[in-house]
């Protein structure tokens, strides 16, 4: 009997080194499982980072090569005009540098001072309908550039580099400061009440990028994009990076598009070449 009691003794010994190593083993496979997830997320990680760098390179790629053919047609524009000029001067009569440069002014820079003193004085307008232009598509894009209609004062920040010309309400590109910042207000809360922060905007022209970039709330994180075509590339990283997307009078490729319908961003398509043409279209895009 004792003899058998020892043996049930080891038995049972070696059953409780067994059931302790069975735990080891179990053990260690509930780190490996463990490591073995880390390094899965790693890789995703890395490849998600791959991504986005690939995605960067095709925008700077796509960028250059819109550079290049906007350079391309300034420079034949240009020399177009040049032409133009040189084959109308004589049958439009004398140009008003030469008309400048007989009262005794030299360069662009006294002619300029010496037209903004005659508007200034009120005076300018006793000679206007004197003026002709040989380039009348040149000067509109000038003025459509550089020169901003606006229903009221507005704050110098979101109006610099460009020259400020008071007007009726209802003729103004941008309403008066405080009419602006009442809008801009609205919309910021509008984005927010709905839990958004990340907001991209592609398109639009530079100078409504400039006052969005004033105006909007600071808690808001704004990436603000050129008006170029939208590909697939650009729309997968803004639809990983922003809760709200606007689209503002941009070309997007179908497969971008596809991109975009699928998103979990809001997506709002703008239209309009008014600031509130975007206020309006978001706000009510959010319910507004």
């Amino acid at each position: 009997m004792e003899a058998l009691s020892g043996v049930e003794r080891a038995l049972a010994d070696e059953r409780a080194s067994i059931d302790s190593a069975r735990r080891v083993v179990e053990s260690d496979r509930v780190v490996l499982a463990a490591e073995r997830e880390a390094l899965a997320e790693e890789r995703e990680r890395l490849e998600a980072w791959s991504r986005s760098m690939d995605a960067q390179r095709e925008a700077l790629a796509s960028l250059r090569t819109s550079l290049d053919d906007e350079r391309t047609a300034l420079t034949a524009e240009r020399a177009a005009v040049a032409a133009q000029q040189a084959r109308s001067g004589s049958a439009r009569g004398q140009r008003v540098e030469e008309v400048l440069e007989a009262r005794g002014l030299r360069g662009a820079d006294e002619f300029e001072r010496a037209l903004v003193a005659l508007a200034q004085g009120r005076h300018l307008r006793d000679v206007l309908w004197t003026l002709r232009s040989d380039a009348p598509d040149q000067l509109a894009r000038v003025l459509d550039d550089k020169l901003l209609l606006v229903g009221g004062t507005v704050a110098d920040a979101m109006t610099r580099g460009t020259a400020v010309v008071a007007v009726a309400p209802d003729r103004a590109e941008l309403p008066g400061g405080a009419e602006l910042s009442r809008r801009l207000s609205a919309l910021s809360e509008r984005i927010m009440l709905h839990g958004l922060r990340r907001v991209v905007v592609a398109g639009g022209r530079a100078r409504w990028h400039r006052v969005l970039r004033e105006g909007l709330d600071p808690r808001l994180e704004v990436r603000l994009a050129g008006p170029g075509p939208r590909t697939r590339a650009m729309a997968l990283e803004d639809a990983g990076w922003a809760d709200l997307v606007v689209l503002w009078d941009v070309d997007v490729d179908p497969a971008a598009e596809g991109v975009y319908a699928a998103a979990r961003a809001t997506v709002v398509h703008a239209h309009g070449t008014r600031l509130v043409d975007l206020v309006d279209a978001v706000v009510e895009a959010l319910g507004g």
